[in-house]
């Protein structure tokens, strides 16, 4: 490609041999010439990206990077983003499924809206086998708002499935500008993000398209761990607001809706993880979360 690319898309590999097909079929479904498409190891751990580069060879767009400094996701995504030089940019997982047209649609919703600073679509869920996971498809999770940036955070803070909207479109140019990377605090790094990120316009939501997320098995040593990650989010999230948001009574108010988000989402991711992790039905979700409230909070 000659000249400046407008939308970087940025593939980071992790363990990725078993989804080269489906990163393969992603690449092919981004038709556009003006993408820089990035695929990026950092680990080394499998030859998934040496059978990229065979299957991707004729693709004139895309370019790969290698490594072995082992660096965490967080900092592998923010060297990423701050390695391009696109008005436009996206991490795409390697394990998620993006049909054709789906990055042109969200560029153009941000050209309609000058405003927007992200646009995203829809996310169905499914599990390894291909079967339906009881998912959100993300339209409440957009903090989809002008106006005021705290209103807005407020409430995205309210709205559930925050996650969804990190498989978007942003402006890369307005983020870097603000100096705003993922935070290498907070394991769920996307979703503080993405707070911080209504500081600086709304998301749109794009009905006429969406991606696939599919669900993998962890183990439950992992899935424990990653419980502990609430509490570090919440303090991400004030860190941003601290940093973006000067008036102090505004800031108050942002810590009051952290603290109502830390209060309901803990329970809410408990119950979440342990339903999938058990593949149990949305009922019983329903009582896991109701468990874990009493235990946490002493609600009946």
């Amino acid at each position: 490609m000659s000249g400046r690319p407008l939308v970087t898309v940025a593939i980071p590999l992790y363990r990725s041999l078993r989804f080269v097909d489906s990163i393969a079929a992603n690449v092919a479904n981004l038709e556009r010439e003006d993408v820089e498409i990035v695929v990026s190891d950092r680990h080394g751990l499998d030859d998934a990206v040496d059978r990229l580069r065979e299957r991707l060879a004729g693709d004139r767009r895309v370019t790969f990077r290698q490594d072995h400094d082992g660096c965490g996701w967080i900092d592998h995504y923010n060297h990423l983003l701050l390695a391009s030089d696109a008005p436009f940019f996206m991490w795409m997982p390697h394990d998620d499924r993006f049909p054709r047209g789906y990055v042109t649609a969200l560029v153009e919703t941000l050209h309609e809206d000058p405003e927007a600073v992200l646009a995203f679509g829809r996310m169905d869920a499914r599990s390894e086998d291909g079967s339906p996971v009881r998912f959100s498809s993300g339209a409440q999770a957009t903090g989809e708002r002008a106006g005021d940036p705290v209103e807005r955070a407020v409430a995205f803070l309210a709205s559930v499935d925050q996650g969804v909207p990190f498989r978007g479109v942003f402006r890369r140019d307005r983020v870097v500008a603000a100096g705003l990377t993922l935070s290498s605090s907070c394991p769920l790094g996307d979703v503080s993000w993405l707070f911080a990120l209504q500081f600086l316009g709304s998301f749109r939501f794009t009905e006429s398209t969406d991606c696939i997320k599919v669900f993998h098995g962890p183990s439950v040593t992992q899935r424990l761990r990653s419980w502990a990650t609430i509490g570090g989010c919440a303090n991400a999230m004030r860190s941003f607001a601290d940093a973006y948001v000067p008036d102090p009574g505004a800031r108050a108010r942002l810590a009051t809706a952290i603290r109502s988000w830390q209060r309901r989402e803990g329970p809410h991711f408990y119950a979440g993880q342990l339903a999938r992790m058990l593949r149990v039905s949305a009922r019983w979700r329903r009582r896991v979360r109701k468990f874990f409230d009493r235990v946490l909070h002493g609600d009946s």
